[in-house]
């Protein structure tokens, strides 16, 4: 499954969001993420990651296949993990 990963400006960051992203791809090494700065094209899930519960980064333009999630606190963590294993399960990914 291909994750995009978009971050928010950073302008008020109270979360670590690349830490967050690496703990990602550690417990999800089968899944391929992208970066959205880098990534052009077709994706499974868009995750936009903030560092503060304002939110306010934009995901206009893109088109994830299976949906989208916006991180705003270490609580979403654990229920962005179970949409992964969803949207994994129904998707026929392999899990490690």
């Amino acid at each position: 499954m291909v994750i995009c990963v978009k971050y928010c400006g950073g302008c008020n960051a109270k979360l670590d969001r690349a830490g967050i992203v690496r703990s990602l791809q550690k417990s999800f090494p089968m899944h391929d993420f992208k970066y959205a700065a880098y990534h052009g094209g077709e994706m499974d899930l868009l995750l936009v990651v903030c560092g503060c519960r304002v939110g306010c980064a934009s995901y206009d333009g893109f088109a994830p296949r299976l949906g989208k999630f916006v991180l705003t606190a270490e609580s979403d963590y654990e229920p962005l993990c179970r949409l992964i294993r969803q949207l994994s399960d129904k998707n026929g990914c392999d899990e490690q």
